[in-house]
């Protein structure tokens, strides 16, 4: 059972290797790098004897296990169950299953093994497990590494029972394999207990897993942006909402500087009808003083016509008495003897003159008070 040996494969790792009896049909096939790993000291040996021969064979003399460090290789009269646990159902099927010595040996894990073997990103790798006892935790964590990506084939030889401690019958080990993309090629059964399962990657189901693993980021992308959608249009709507109620304001607002525009016009309107009737006011106000300021200088020709009259009769009552003082002065003589009478009438002339000259300064004193009044209202 060796199909995988017509196609192509880059490394092909062989876990407990043995006496290495599939070394010649490794060696046969189109297999770049052959990796073969055995803790059995004598076997290991024996395998790296051949190896000499073959560049492209490598010998690890160590065992996978969980993990790196030594540990204690049970070797049993029959050499092919040797393991690093102990056996359980094993010792019912083989009654005369007898430990004939341990060696201690090198152990390191799944992920030393593939840190040691340093792959390119491109390479193919087929993994072969022959580990009695050790199978299931090398299938666990073969599944975990990230290389599992580019494992294409895996040979697994198992027991059907769980025949040493912590081991699990060989069918749960198929059936997780295949749920991680691996279809079952063909099985061969030389040995009935222990049979052989040549497993491939299904292609067709990591294109699918890739999909679905792509399909899944792309919903939950979608999901995310649903989720900001459904916000965006929830803000979307609170926006439209808080511009509808600013339009609301708006047209209270619009409507309210409506009603002051009103106002004011109606406000403007009064304050030019009361600005024209003051207009009209202050111009019959103008126009009364005018004719005040007329009537004022009529009167105020009135009373310089009055004080000229008086004027010229004072002069000529004044030339008059210059004639009379005149002819007193020649008629002294005559005079002398009226003396006294004309004395008495000059006293009386004198008074008058006084209150004349009173009534002088009185009508100069209104004629100054015109002038005042007439000035004021000019202003």
């Amino acid at each position: 059972m060796r199909s995988m040996l017509n196609q192509t494969i880059d490394v092909l790792i062989h876990i407990g290797a043995g006496r290495g009896d599939d070394l010649p049909d490794y060696l046969s096939g189109k297999i770049k790098r052959i990796v073969l790993i055995e803790p059995n000291p004598e076997f290991a040996q024996k395998l790296s004897t051949e190896a000499l021969e073959h560049p492209r064979v490598e010998v690890w003399e160590l065992a996978v296990a969980s993990s790196r460090g030594k540990g204690s290789l049970n070797v049993f009269n029959w050499p092919e169950a040797s393991s690093l646990t102990q056996p359980t159902a094993l010792t019912e099927l083989f009654p005369g299953l007898n430990i004939e010595c341990m060696y201690q040996i090198q152990t390191i894990t799944v992920e030393d093994t593939f840190r040691r073997l340093k792959l390119e990103g491109n390479e193919s790798v087929h993994v072969a497990i022959e580990a009695r006892g050790l199978e299931t935790l090398i299938v666990d964590e073969l599944l975990a590494q990230p290389e599992i990506q580019q494992v294409a084939g895996i040979t697994l030889t198992c027991g059907k029972d769980s025949f040493y401690e912590g081991a699990k019958p060989a069918s749960e080990l198929i059936e997780k394999l295949c749920l991680y993309g691996y279809e079952v090629a063909k099985v061969e059964e030389k040995d009935p207990d222990f049979p052989t399962w040549e497993l491939r990657r299904n292609v067709l189901k990591d294109r699918l897993d890739r999909v679905t693993k792509q399909l899944k980021k792309k919903t939950e992308a979608l999901e995310v942006s649903e989720q900001k959608l459904a916000e965006e249009h929830k803000q979307a709507i609170e926006s439209a909402e808080r511009i509808g109620n600013l339009e609301k304001e708006l047209a209270v607002v619009n409507e309210e500087a409506a009603r002051a525009n009103n106002e004011f016009k109606n406000l403007e309107t009064r304050h030019s009808h009361q600005l024209e009737q003051l207009h009209a006011q202050l111009q019959e106000e103008e126009q009364r003083s005018a004719q005040l300021r007329g009537g004022h200088a009529q009167q105020l020709e009135t009373l310089q016509a009055q004080h000229q009259q008086e004027t010229d009769s004072f002069e000529s009552e004044s030339a008059h008495t210059a004639k009379r003082l005149l002819k007193s002065e020649q008629n002294v003589e005559a005079v002398k003897k009226r003396l006294h009478l004309t004395q008495n009438e000059n006293e009386a002339l004198q008074k008058r003159l006084i209150a004349f000259q009173s009534e002088l300064s009185k009508a100069e004193a209104q004629i100054d008070l015109i002038k005042d009044l007439m000035i004021r209202e000019s202003l």
